[in-house]
């Protein structure tokens, strides 16, 4: 099976992806969206405010009846409460991926890197160029996936 295959259950690419449960991308060929478990997702930490919470929550909710455009607007309407939160940039390039819209996910999961600050984020860091292996591997990049996974597994393991 092919790692960029076998690692879309690991980045929770999904609809939502934002809070609770996450559906994976619809990969092609057919494969059926994968659960991640509540321990593996990324989260807003408690410095979030509540009106950003409730934005994020509501994208989650209109992603899962598939809603997508709704999911979208709620987003971005969060980052320009909150535009520089690496998070939510984050969580865009995720609902991008997963509609399929893999330029634009690989430049918003871009965004959200140059965004994280000095912190040890390395877990968002990872995700980011997860998301970005996935794009370039739908885009037909196989060799600028491999680098882009190369990175990510580089930051999970602390190996950066």
């Amino acid at each position: 099976m092919n790692v960029f295959v076998k690692n879309i259950g690991i980045l929770g690419l999904g609809a939502m992806l934002l809070t609770a449960c996450s559906l994976g991308p619809r990969v092609p060929g057919g494969e059926s969206d994968s659960i991640i478990p509540a321990e593996q997702q990324i989260r807003p930490d408690a410095a979030t405010s509540p009106a950003i919470r409730r934005l994020v929550e509501n994208a989650r909710q209109a992603s899962q009846q598939g809603q997508m455009s709704q999911a979208e607007s709620l987003l971005e309407r969060a980052i320009r409460i909150e535009p520089k939160s690496p998070l939510l940039w984050h969580y865009l390039a995720r609902l991008h991926l997963f509609q399929g819209h893999y330029q634009r996910a690989e430049g918003l999961a871009t965004k959200s890197s140059t965004l994280i600050q000095k912190s040890p984020n390395d877990r968002l860091r990872a995700d980011n160029w997860r998301i970005i292996a996935h794009a370039r591997q739908f885009l037909g990049d196989t060799a600028g996936a491999q680098k882009a996974e190369a990175r990510a597994s580089a930051l999970s393991s602390g190996n950066h």
